[in-house]
């Protein structure tokens, strides 16, 4: 199968003509996003689930996800970081939707098979917890800030078992 692309909720209400507003109450730094998976949307190495956005200069303080269970085993997801295309000069770099910044520079093939329901704390897995106060594009290793919003992303490092089909619900919050 071809490698594909979903997007939740919050990126496709930002991605939209006109633009829909996102989840997020006015004046918090948290941000909640949430996508419901059919059991194709996880069958390849590769496949990504944008989730987001966050600000490219934002801090990353935590990053929960929570999710029913995806697959009988084996599932597993690298989470980094993609471009919008969406604010600073990511259009004009030619940085469009869904471009990779760096895949695993969050976390590195972390299991969504079984049902998580308590906080899955991700944001240190793949990144030293000294490195808390980097701006996202430092996170992701880029030389300089190109401004706008980053999209979360989960690539599909191990396929499903018995894939399921479920919902992911992603909890970041960010200074």
């Amino acid at each position: 199968m071809p490698i594909g692309t979903v997007k939740s909720v919050n990126v496709t209400n930002i991605e939209a003509s006109p633009t829909s507003l996102l989840w997020k109450k006015k004046g918090e730094v948290k941000l909640i996003d949430r996508i419901s998976l059919a059991t194709t949307a996880m069958d390849d190495v590769g496949d990504i689930i944008l989730m987001g956005p966050v600000r490219s200069d934002a801090i990353l303080v935590e990053l929960a996800f929570y999710n029913d269970a995806l697959a009988a085993s084996g599932l597993a997801y690298n989470i980094g970081l993609y471009y919008s295309g969406i604010g600073g000069n990511q259009a004009e770099l030619g940085r469009t939707s869904g471009t990779v910044i760096d895949a695993d520079c969050i976390g590195t093939a972390v299991a969504f098979s079984t049902a998580r329901v308590v906080p899955g704390f991700v944001g240190f897995e793949a990144r030293d917890i000294v490195d808390i106060t980097k701006e996202l594009w430092e996170v992701g290793g880029l030389a300089s800030d190109p401004g706008g919003l980053f999209y979360i992303g989960l690539t599909c490092s191990t396929v499903a078992t018995t894939p399921a089909a479920g919902d992911i619900v992603m909890v970041a919050e960010t200074l």
